[in-house]
């Protein structure tokens, strides 16, 4: 879903959105497979574990080698996981949709 959305985002602006490189893998092993800085990183977690999940991804060396100062993190979770503290990233507004909150993280 998420690729046909953004080619409707991409024909609405006549092309002019740039490039999507999309990898549905689990956070770790999808790291390995970016050779760039990224802009926009969404992450999806369980939500059996998505707390546990979130604060590595927050703490995670390798997914700040993969960012830039205007980068953008966005993690899905469910409202009762409340997210840990990063020194690397700041967020910057959550959006609840019960039972799910979209936090969103922008580097410090």
């Amino acid at each position: 879903i998420i690729r046909e959305n953004f080619e409707k985002v991409k024909r609405s602006m006549k092309y002019e959105c740039g490039e999507a490189v999309f990898v549905c893998a689990d956070w770790r092993h999808g790291l390995r497979s970016i050779n760039d800085q990224v802009d926009i990183v969404l992450s999806d977690p369980p939500y059996a574990n998505d707390s546990v999940m979130a604060k590595d991804m927050l703490a995670s060396l390798d997914l700040q080698s993969v960012v830039h100062d205007t980068s953008l993190l966005v993690l899905e979770h469910m409202t009762v996981s409340r997210m840990p503290e990063s020194s690397f990233w700041e967020c910057l507004k959550e959006k609840r949709c019960h039972p799910t909150t979209f936090s969103f993280f922008k580097t410090r």
